[in-house]
């Protein structure tokens, strides 16, 4: 419950219905169900009308456009090739990392620690596509008297 004057934020899925991205996603694998979503996303007026006329929309904009996402996809869709490890215990939202997996996946944190400067230049640009809109939508509302 939100009190009146209090703020609510939401974080999801911008969706974008027949976008490349989504089918590319699809056929290697990375469902909405193996991201534990129920649904692909919402679009702005979706969110509007779930909120309902108790909130007021004081702010959302979209983030994680096409290099994001080509990151995102590549290591996910690595994940998803080498398959989950037996005796990993799984949650609904992926596999829970303990201190013990972390000494037996010395070898995949180091990758990743030498990918990382390529990856994160890679989804830098991003900013080069400014007019896109992107595939994850933050907005804030208040909760009106």
């Amino acid at each position: 419950m939100v009190r009146p004057g209090g703020n609510v934020i939401l974080n999801v899925p911008h969706l974008k219905p027949g976008a490349l991205r989504s089918r590319v996603r699809h056929a290697i694998g990375l469902t909405d169900e193996w991201h534990g979503r129920l649904r692909p996303g919402y679009t702005l007026e979706q969110l509007r009308r779930l909120l309902g006329p108790g909130f007021a929309i004081e702010r959302a904009v979209t983030y994680s456009r096409a290099f994001s996402e080509l990151v995102d996809t590549l290591l996910n869709g690595l994940y998803l090739a080498l398959g989950k490890e037996k005796g990993t215990p799984a949650t609904a939202k992926g596999t829970l990392v303990t201190g013990s997996e972390v000494g037996r996946r010395r070898g995949q944190f180091l990758l990743l620690t030498f990918l990382y400067p390529f990856l994160w230049g890679l989804a830098r640009l991003d900013g080069l596509l400014w007019r896109q809109p992107g595939y994850k939508l933050i907005l804030r509302a208040r909760r009106t008297g």
